[in-house]
């Protein structure tokens, strides 16, 4: 009938819209509610960006993150976890907008048959290959279907070709273990309000450097860059500011390494904590020259006035990139209410 029609219709209707609301929707910080752009609709996702879509105060902002060219179309993220490996990222892109994602960037990830952001070194000596472990996100089925063939898991190979399936097992043994309980007591204390036990912060903090580095797990590894700030928070107040400048460095390159030849908005800020921490550390240097330093020697070391000088240029160095990416960073491109 001419009713049934309608409500069909009507039904039809209704779910394109729920579609439509489930799938453009974006969140304002800072008013707290949820809006609807309608000229932000033309912007294709990326899994590398060239700009950035910024909500705030019932107005959108588009940034640029380079220098786009006339004909190449702007590109902004659907999604926050950049950081993460293409399965996540395609999976969150499938549930939150329903598509899978085809950009460049999970294209090259498809074709190179590795995860780097999920990568460890080859055991072999003298290799420079790489082998990414199964990741958290696989679902128990395929776990075991895993398991079900063996032929799969003693063909588990590096980058180079070689066996790598002896240490694979040591290492999700070392994760499972070791590695996640000691991270999650770490962000626990790093997220106090006060620290109850300092010591025990720092002494996990350099635990996590230690292991990883010793297990090979990659510093670009995901698992990794979320901890890079804290551990940089942790190495700063313990005055490491050696260990503090390595963490902030390794972060910057995992986001050159996400976002190639862009200027991210966290460069900013990262760069201008490296001043500080290079900082720091041609502070220690200086006392250590001037014997200011207890059991160091009053005559300075050439090794150390030379390392003063370099920290003292990069410092002057990272503070011109903080304030390259400003620039770039913080241009409006396009503005709408």
């Amino acid at each position: 009938s001419d009713q049934d029609e309608w409500i069909k219709l009507c039904y039809e209707k209704a779910i394109d819209l729920i579609a439509f609301f489930k799938y453009h929707l974006h969140f304002d910080e800072t008013s707290k509610c949820y809006a609807i752009f309608e000229r932000l609709h033309n912007f294709r996702h990326s899994c590398r960006p060239n700009a950035l879509l910024l909500i705030r105060n019932g107005t959108a902002h588009v940034q640029t993150l380079r220098n786009i060219n006339e004909s190449e179309p702007i590109t902004v993220s659907y999604i926050d976890n950049l950081y993460t490996v293409m399965k996540n990222r395609r999976r969150d892109l499938q549930l939150s907008r329903g598509f899978l994602c085809q950009c460049p960037r999970c294209k090259s990830d498809e074709e190179a048959g590795i995860e780097m952001l999920a990568a460890f070194r080859c055991p072999r000596d003298g290799c420079r290959g790489y082998f990414s472990l199964p990741l958290e996100t696989e679902s128990a089925a395929d776990k075991v279907k895993m398991k079900d063939q063996p032929d799969v898991c003693q063909g588990f190979r590096c980058t180079k070709g070689h066996l790598t399936q002896a240490k694979k097992l040591e290492i999700e043994k070392w994760i499972d273990k070791e590695f996640q309980p000691v991270a999650t007591e770490f962000i626990a204390r790093m997220q106090q309000d006060v620290d109850d036990d300092p010591q025990k912060t720092r002494s996990l903090a350099k635990r996590i450097l230690r292991d990883t580095g010793e297990k090979g797990m990659l510093s670009s590894h995901q698992m990794l860059f979320v901890l890079y700030p804290l551990l940089t928070v942790a190495c700063s107040e313990a005055q490491d500011y050696s260990q503090a400048a390595w963490c902030l460095v390794q972060s910057i390159d995992c986001w050159k390494m996400i976002l190639p030849d862009t200027h991210w908005p966290s460069f900013v800020l990262l760069y201008r904590n490296l001043a500080n921490a290079l900082q720091g550390q041609a502070h220690e240097l200086e006392r250590k020259i001037n014997g200011t330093v207890e059991g160091s020697s009053k005559d300075p070391q050439p090794n150390d006035v030379k390392q003063l000088q370099k920290c003292k240029s990069l410092v002057q160095e990272a503070l011109r990139h903080s304030a390259e990416s400003y620039k770039v960073c913080y241009k409006g491109l396009y503005v709408d209410d």
